[in-house]
């Protein structure tokens, strides 16, 4: 699996993203987000697409979702107990409020908290940079 830079995770109500975190690294990021409540986990990878921006993985509506202090992920599994790592843990919310969070993180590619936004205008010039 590709080196993982970031992630981010939508609940029910809020978002934590990993450069939130006093951990510097992904599993100790990880292991300090919140557990309970998971609507959404995106995974951002070190490669980037051909638009330049960051590869990811899209986990949502599961149960469980885990990553273990090698960033291997997992989610879905029968056996709590055989799972290796750091679990977190979803729950249902409703239709409305998964279809508006599933809309916000699908568009997210971290610009702005991971990566800055590029500049596209400047104030006064008539010409776009």
């Amino acid at each position: 699996m590709p080196k993982i830079r970031a992630f981010k995770i939508w609940y029910s109500d809020k978002t934590f993203d990993s450069t939130q975190a006093v951990a510097k690294d992904v599993f100790g990021a990880w292991k300090e987000a919140p557990d309970q409540d998971i609507q959404v986990a995106m995974f951002y990878f070190a490669e980037n697409d051909a638009l330049g921006r960051p590869t990811r993985k899209y986990m949502r509506g599961q149960d469980f979702y885990a990553m273990d202090d090698k960033e291997n992920l997992s989610e879905s599994f029968d056996d709590i107990a055989k799972v290796e790592g750091e679990v977190k843990y979803g729950k249902y919310t409703t239709d409305e409020n998964l279809s508006k969070i599933e809309a916000e993180s699908s568009s997210d590619y971290g610009e702005g908290w991971l990566w800055p936004k590029p500049v596209t205008h400047i104030q006064g010039i008539k010409t776009d940079i």
